[in-house]
């Protein structure tokens, strides 16, 4: 089971964090990169010419890098959680799955704190990430009690748990300034969510659906994929 785990973490991260990667690199990339002409009034680095493409796909490579090895940490964590529920796993359920992740670790808490561009307005850090991360067990442990517990009684407490942190409310900045015109912020909090929800439907599908095809070859009596 074990080594299933891993195939299948590992498998469907690396597809869909590459696929995520280069719809970064298209679509919020380029809106990342004008909002730091605003921020510091220069392009990236102060470069240009050939030492500028050669810092921009450095920095591409790196944030492509860390997207890979961030779905495949999401990937192995889904697929865990899956199998622990032990309920059957195809990619139907592993679609279900990956919407409770988007909603969990992307809609929930984007309701108070939007995706942001360098120099937008902010918090704390350290309370913005106790805010968030708080947000993201409330709303995952609620959404379990919805949908997996029988008892009327759990499930209105899953729905309460699930209020509580927007009740709180997300931490706020002092002053609300940021470098940036707020159509291109728009944008991209819209297209930061759009792709979460990309990436969270692809990986929930494509672990199932990987997890499915182990267990039949198995059920056959052929050995798993190395």
């Amino acid at each position: 089971m074990f080594k299933n785990i891993m195939a299948t973490g590992l498998v469907a991260g690396v597809a869909v964090g590459l696929i995520l990667a280069a719809l970064q690199l298209a679509v919020t990339s380029p809106l990342i990169l004008q909002a730091e002409v605003y921020e510091t009034g220069e392009a990236i680095s102060g470069l240009s010419g050939e030492k500028a493409a050669a810092d921009n796909f450095l920095r591409h490579a790196l944030t492509g890098l860390a997207t890979v090895l961030t779905s495949i940490g999401f990937a192995l964590l889904l697929i865990a959680l899956m199998v622990l529920n032990g309920r059957p796993i195809d990619g139907k359920s592993g679609l279900l799955w990956g919407l409770g992740g988007f909603a969990a670790v992307t809609l929930a808490p984007s309701l108070g704190l939007a995706p942001g561009l360098p120099g937008s307005a902010s918090a704390v850090l350290s309370s913005v990430q106790i805010w968030w991360l708080g947000t993201v067990l409330a709303t995952a442990i609620g959404l379990w009690a919805v949908f997996f517990k029988d008892r009327p009684a759990i499930k209105s407490a899953g729905l309460a748990l699930i209020a509580v942190p927007h009740l709180i409310g997300a931490p706020m900045p002092e002053q609300f300034t940021s470098g940036a015109p707020a159509e291109l912020a728009s944008t991209f909090a819209s297209a930061s969510i759009v792709l979460s929800g990309i990436f969270w439907t692809l990986i929930g599908w494509t672990t199932g659906t990987l997890w499915s095809r182990l267990a039949q070859r198995k059920a056959q009596g052929q050995p798993t994929p190395a």
